[in-house]
């Protein structure tokens, strides 16, 4: 009886947990998270004083504009590698939904 009851409570948190809604981002199809326009700035120091800082989330030539304050503070650029994104365009969607409901439609039923 006393190892039926010790076995009970090894697993019951793990078959508690199979029921609790998973929190995950959303996916795109192939399953990558999706980024929502997350601008992300990473600077490396190392021991020497060299600052190697990546910037991510920023289309087009933008993260030159973002990073040249920081980069006056830091001291002199020695080089300068542009990521992918750098040759993007950022893209804007405009929607508008107009939604009419009455004796003014056409057919004289709901358009929702």
């Amino acid at each position: 009886m006393r190892s039926s009851a010790i076995l009970l409570f090894i697993l019951l948190p793990s078959l508690v947990s199979a029921f609790l809604p998973v929190s995950r981002p959303f996916l795109f199809r192939d399953n990558q998270p999706l980024h929502m326009g997350i601008e992300r700035l990473e600077f490396k120091i190392y021991a020497d004083g060299r600052v190697e800082e990546r910037v991510t989330g920023v289309k087009g030539g933008k993260c030159e504009i973002i990073t040249d304050e920081i980069n006056k503070a830091l001291g002199k650029v020695v080089s300068n590698k542009p990521t992918e994104e750098m040759y993007e365009s950022e893209i804007t969607i405009q929607e508008s939904v107009e939604l009419t409901n009455g004796p003014n439609n056409k057919n004289g039923y709901s358009s929702w």
